[in-house]
């Protein structure tokens, strides 16, 4: 298992990173990050066509689903899923990846190449069986994403959400989107933020626990996302707003 790249982070450069340019014949100096600090999974999204995507920092390691294809990213490689095709990454119980206790925060790059009438990026949610925990999703019409939480998990029982303004759009070559959304335990809300703008936030109580997949580009295996992603990452706790600027 590779580990996060060790590399000096420029203007949205958002990998977490470790240490500091030092001049040559010195010795090695090592700064700790604050970002590395609960990072529990970081994908960097780099791998061929087809292939599992290694987690740079724990063992959620994500199988591939009907052939997940490489191209460019905003950072070296990126995935690029094909809604029609139903291409998603999984990892078969998600865990820590909706954790019991605490705050939780996930970050990334995305873009669009068409919004079907559901579009997924990321989901702990499966709807038979009263198994609904979060997910994000582009509403279609307005092109917003949104983070949903379901406290009970519960067909029929109250969703919370709190959706962004930004509008997500193909226009200008696909453009990406950096974002940021979670959980605060501590203020009992969930929240998200797209391009490093406004917050947005609702009051909730933290996502209930099922035994469910995690999925990255859809939910349930199924409203996939159409379009990229890169450099996704997880923590199992909240994330500063001068940390959500560092990762953008």
């Amino acid at each position: 298992m590779s580990i996060i790249r060790p590399y000096h982070r420029r203007c949205n450069h958002g990998r977490p990173h470790y240490g500091r340019p030092y001049t040559y014949g010195s010795p090695p100096t090592s700064t700790p990050n604050p970002l590395l600090d609960d990072l529990i999974a970081y994908w960097k999204l780099d791998e061929a066509d087809g292939l599992t995507r290694e987690d740079s920092v724990g063992s959620f390691d994500l199988t591939d689903n009907n052939t997940v294809l490489q191209t460019s990213g905003k950072l070296g490689n990126a995935i690029l899923l094909t809604a029609a095709n139903t291409e998603y990454l999984s990892f078969a119980t998600a865990g820590n990846l909706n954790p019991p206790t605490g705050s939780f925060a996930m970050t990334g790059w995305l873009s669009v190449n068409s919004v079907p009438a559901v579009s997924v990026p990321v989901a702990v949610w499966r709807t038979a069986g009263n198994k609904r925990c979060w997910s994000v999703d582009l509403q279609n019409g307005t092109n917003n994403l949104r983070i949903l939480c379901s406290p009970t998990g519960i067909s029929g029982a109250t969703v919370k959400k709190a959706t962004h303004p930004t509008t997500i759009t193909t226009v200008g070559d696909n453009p990406w989107y950096f974002f940021a959304w979670g959980y605060d335990a501590d203020a009992s809300k969930i929240w998200i933020n797209i391009n490093n703008g406004t917050e947005v936030t609702t009051s909730s109580a933290r996502p209930a626990q099922k035994t469910i997949p995690f999925n990255l580009g859809a939910i349930d295996g199924a409203s996939t996302w159409d379009g990229r992603m890169d450099d996704v990452g997880f923590w199992n706790r909240n994330l500063t707003a001068d940390e959500q600027t560092e990762m953008y």
